[in-house]
């Protein structure tokens, strides 16, 4: 599972609950200095959006094979489908926190998870 803006408090409490389910938390900060912090809490591999490209990195860490579930915020660095794996495993996303972003309100015709035109 890839967690992107894993040092918010959703993020945080994301990373435990992939854990405690079995699951390899994959998770995204904008920052070095998080690492470790992230790292402690249970992520098995932290990748820093400043230093790194996500999608490259992700690819990376799963062999290639990519993430089943993203969890992101809106507008992540990472687009859900650029490091989910292909079909036949139908992989899906989920947005935590706020979609108010004035590119993603209704209307707009943009995905709140991905800020990506949607028609």
């Amino acid at each position: 599972m890839l967690i992107t803006g894993a040092s918010s408090g959703v993020g945080t409490a994301a990373i435990q609950v992939v854990r405690r389910a079995g699951a390899v938390p994959v998770v995204t900060t904008r920052t070095g200095a998080k690492r470790r912090r992230l790292l402690d809490l249970g992520a098995e591999h932290v990748i820093v959006s400043e230093d790194e490209d996500a999608v490259k990195e992700t690819r990376r860490v799963t062999g290639g094979r990519g993430v089943d579930i993203v969890l992101t915020r809106s507008a992540a660095p990472a687009s859900p489908r650029s490091v989910t794996r292909s079909p036949p495993t139908a992989p899906w996303s989920a947005t935590a926190g706020s979609t108010s972003s004035p590119s993603c309100r209704p209307g707009s015709g943009r995905s709140p998870s991905t800020g990506t035109r949607t028609s």
